[in-house]
């Protein structure tokens, strides 16, 4: 069981950490670095699909799990 302190931290990926070029917003690694370092769990909330996302996770630091929700048919 986690500690009552640890937090969930989900981010969103595009337009938030990725760019619209694809690449990542500055900084964030770093940050989810410091999250992490700090104890808290990361993950990416995307509406891409499940396979899209891996190559995020090695760019971004963040865990490996993923949100995916595809609300478009």
């Amino acid at each position: 069981m986690m500690p009552a302190d640890t937090w969930l931290v989900a981010l969103d990926v595009d337009g938030t950490i990725l760019l619209e070029d694809e690449t990542m917003s500055p900084g964030v690694p770093a940050a989810i670095g410091r999250l992490r370092d700090a104890g808290h769990v990361v993950t990416l909330a995307t509406g891409r699909s499940w396979a899209a996302p891996a190559g995020i996770w090695r760019r971004s630091g963040s865990s490996r799990s993923t949100w995916c929700a595809r609300t478009a048919p």
